[in-house]
């Protein structure tokens, strides 16, 4: 009896600790599920399972689940808290977009590339006739609702504009307009909320998020947030506090990061919860308190009132920073200059301001300093030796004489393995270029402040370089002549790793037939080959095959790196046999390992592996 008072006691406690309320989520699979932050045990539930094309509206103990098809839509609807459902089948097309307001359903729906909006009471009884909205075909589509105001709007299939389309008589008449894309290349993602609307744009790999509101007739842009990093999946959090929270996925540093932002706050800096994207289904906001939802678990994150972002401060100091440039690469025990322009719209900036900066879990102040009469901050700080490889943050912080704050954060990479080259493939035919193969772990070669030279009997070739993902091509001014020449190559990559100079001897022979000479067309039969592997002091390996017509057979045998190391002719009619005793073409046993062969027949050619065993 004690035990069950003290945990009914426990329940009554852990209800009147936390004011958040129970609400309905869509996980990856398209699982509708229920998460109740006052759940002792069990705070989510299965609801029903669905598909992940359904679409949630749920207002008090109401809950709608539509569930689109190509030429229809199931619309699942419960009144009570065991959502037991009543089903009802609409007979529209694809559903793209579905909204409720006052117990109003708001459908929007695709066909045959057009888009058309009707409305329904809470059982899906329809309202009104289908209203034609668009004939443009879209990549994305967002609708919102509020009393008699709807607005959709949706990304053209080249994403280039938003088109939009708002009807102030609740859906019989809709007005459109465009937004274009103000020189970025594309849109990625378009949110509405109320009579405004949200959008990813991306240009080369720089995102911005942007704010559009229509003032008199003109779409005006504000852009909210500005970043070199991948950021998605925006999501409107609805909070009781007076600006809204938008919500996104951005990935900052070595870390998967949660970033806010306000949008009525333009150049507000987010905040960052760090979380783990495997098994992430989402964010929830319930009575102002944030929750997280991962892998199937419920856990409070924070309070928004408890953000430390403010509506843009008038006052606050303003920072552009020069150096260094966002995602630039450094070594460990690098020295970044770092240069930014403060400037503040009060001029209460002292000559000693305060001002912090991080870079993970260590914050530099003595080495960074303002010079007031040039608006500049200006330092040197040395990275550690023992800081790991990949993404980084460098965030700043200054404040004025009165405490108005700023922060400003950009991205640098690290780097530690210097490169190496290859030995090229010797002999070669090609005259015309020489390939030199490289490897590199992270931020790929400089080729400015690399070395590489190449000469033949102490002359240096001249030439251009070029370099790609893997190797750099060395083009001679003038055609290549057989003879020996020597490579001498010093790389460097954009970190700022050099490596040791390399010295490579290679044979230049015109005509000689190397792997990459070889033409790709049809091939012979093999009707065996074998033994593989093979032990080369033991036997041989042999290759049987057939004809449609008589002609000279080549092989060749190349190692892994495309070295060519022997070479046999046969010719004859019929069944054939050609062999390989494992040695190269100077008499000896080559070494254990796998080797490549390719068997040549006029313009036909057969591949295949060899092993080579003792």
């Amino acid at each position: 009896m004690r035990k069950v008072l003290l945990i009914f006691l426990l329940l009554i406690i852990f209800a009147a600790s936390s004011n958040a309320e129970a609400f309905i989520f869509k996980d990856a699979k398209g699982t509708i599920k229920q998460a109740d932050p006052r759940a002792t045990f069990s705070p989510i539930k299965t609801v029903i399972k669905t598909t992940t094309e359904a679409f949630i509206q749920n207002s008090k103990n109401q809950l709608w689940i539509a569930v689109p098809s190509i030429e229809s839509t199931t619309l699942l609807y419960s009144d009570n808290l065991d959502h037991v459902f009543k089903e009802f089948n609409l007979a529209i097309g694809k559903l793209t977009n579905f909204s409720e307001n006052n117990s109003l359903l708001h459908f929007i729906y695709e066909k045959d590339n057009q888009h058309y909006y009707r409305q329904s009471d809470y059982t899906g009884s329809f309202l009104s006739s289908p209203v034609l909205i668009s004939k443009t075909p879209a990549a994305q589509t967002a609708m919102s609702t509020s009393k008699d105001i709807i607005i959709f709007s949706l990304i053209s299939k080249d994403k280039k504009t938003i088109q939009t389309y708002k009807s102030t008589n609740n859906g019989k008449t809709f007005i459109d307009s465009n937004i274009s894309s103000s020189g970025f290349d594309k849109y990625e993602e378009i949110i509405s909320n109320g009579d405004e609307i949200l959008a990813i744009a991306n240009n080369n790999n720089t995102y911005k998020i942007i704010r559009y509101k229509n003032i008199d007739g003109t779409w005006i842009e504000d852009i909210i947030y500005l970043t070199n990093n991948k950021i998605e999946k925006l999501k409107i959090i609805a909070t009781e506090l007076q600006e809204t929270i938008i919500l996104f996925y951005q990935e900052l540093g070595s870390s998967f990061w949660i970033a806010f932002s306000a949008t009525n706050n333009v150049g507000t800096y987010p905040q960052e919860i760090k979380t783990n994207q495997e098994g992430f289904e989402g964010l929830h906001c319930s009575e102002n308190t944030l929750f997280l939802i991962s892998n199937n678990n419920l856990s409070k994150v924070l309070s928004l009132s408890s953000l430390d972002f403010h509506p843009l401060n008038p006052h606050a100091p303003l920072i552009t920073i020069n150096k260094p440039e966002d995602n630039q690469w450094f070594r460990p025990e690098a020295t970044i200059l770092f240069e930014a322009i403060a400037t503040d719209p009060d001029l209460d900036l002292s000559s000693n301001p305060k001002i912090e900066l991080t870079i993970g879990q260590e914050t530099y102040r003595d080495q960074i300093y303002y010079y007031p009469e040039l608006n500049k901050i200006f330092g040197f700080v040395k990275l550690p030796k023992k800081i790991a490889n990949g993404k980084h943050l460098i965030e700043i912080e200054i404040s004025d004489q009165k405490g108005n704050k700023t922060k400003k954060q950009i991205n640098f990479s690290v780097d530690s393995t210097h490169p190496l080259a290859q030995a090229p493939s010797s002999p070669t035919g090609q005259t015309d270029k020489i390939i030199l193969k490289f490897e590199e772990a992270d931020s790929g070669i400089d080729l400015d402040s690399s070395i590489i030279k190449i000469s033949s009997a102490s002359l240096e070739v001249m030439g251009t370089l070029e370099a790609n993902i893997s190797d750099i091509c060395f083009y001679p001014k003038d055609k290549l002549e057989d003879g020996k020449y020597q490579i001498a190559a010093s790389l460097r990559d954009k970190a700022g790793n050099s490596g040791p100079q390399q010295n490579f001897n290679l044979i230049i022979k015109e005509g000689f037939i190397g792997q990459e000479s070889i033409a790709k067309t049809g091939v012979s039969s093999i009707l065996r080959a074998g033994p593989n592997p093979f032990s080369p002091e033991r036997n041989d390996f042999k290759l049987f095959y057939t004809l449609s017509v008589p002609s000279e057979v080549k092989l060749f045998i190349f190692t892994i790196n495309g070295q060519n190391i022997y070479r046999a002719n046969s010719a004859s009619s019929a069944a054939h046999t050609i062999t390989w005793d494992g040695k190269d073409q100077f008499g000896l046993f080559v070494p254990n390992g796998v080797y490549l062969f390719a068997l040549t027949h006029g313009e036909s050619i057969q591949r295949g592996k060899i092993i080579v065993l003792r």
